[in-house]
């Protein structure tokens, strides 16, 4: 998976920083969460019990999901 920035050199610009595909990901997970009530619960359920590393282990297999579904179409091209 190719890992474009849109910032070299620059410090500490944030969002612009992060690769497209992990920045498309983010969205695609997003848009998964929004649309799925009962998902939503399974995360605000793992971020009481656990705070934000539990949410973030929560979601972890999802952006991972959407990596490989986005290397793969990055590979068809």
């Amino acid at each position: 998976m190719g890992v474009v920035s849109g910032s070299a050199g620059r410090e500490d610009s944030g969002w612009r920083d992060m690769p497209m595909e992990a920045t498309a990901a983010a969205i695609l997970v997003q848009a998964m969460l929004q649309s799925s009530p009962p998902l939503q619960g399974s995360l605000r359920e793992d971020l009481q019990k656990g705070g934000p590393q539990a949410g973030a282990e929560f979601l972890k297999p999802y952006f991972i999901a959407v990596a490989r579904m986005l290397q793969k179409a990055e590979e068809k091209g």
